[in-house]
């Protein structure tokens, strides 16, 4: 399973710290399942869902310190941006599991 990263702050959020909460329209990741970390086309690592929860306003509280952003406001624009003007129902919890070598 792929996973993409559109988003910098996101990205950076994972790569740098090994965790990020990030907003997504879940429709197929669960929990335990490893995936393949891409970034502009390009697998860059494999990663892991820690956990799914609903996307909620308590829930974007209380992961916020994971998501990269500063704001919950600035963190519900980026995913609007990204999904077509709509708020996604999940929140995805995913732990890198390594970073490819660049050759």
């Amino acid at each position: 399973m792929r996973m993409k990263f559109n988003s910098d702050r996101a990205f950076n959020q994972l790569m740098s710290q090994g965790i990020v909460a990030t907003i997504r329209s879940n429709t197929f990741y669960e929990r335990d399942m490893v995936v393949r970390i891409t970034r502009h086309g390009k697998m860059v690592g494999r990663g892991v869902i820690i956990d799914v929860v609903p996307n909620t306003r308590e829930n974007r509280e209380k992961y916020l310190n994971i998501s990269g952003f500063r704001s919950i406001e600035e963190w519900e624009k980026e995913a609007k941006r990204l999904h077509k003007g709509k708020l996604p129902d999940s929140i995805i919890i995913v732990g890198l599991l390594g970073i490819l070598e660049r050759t």
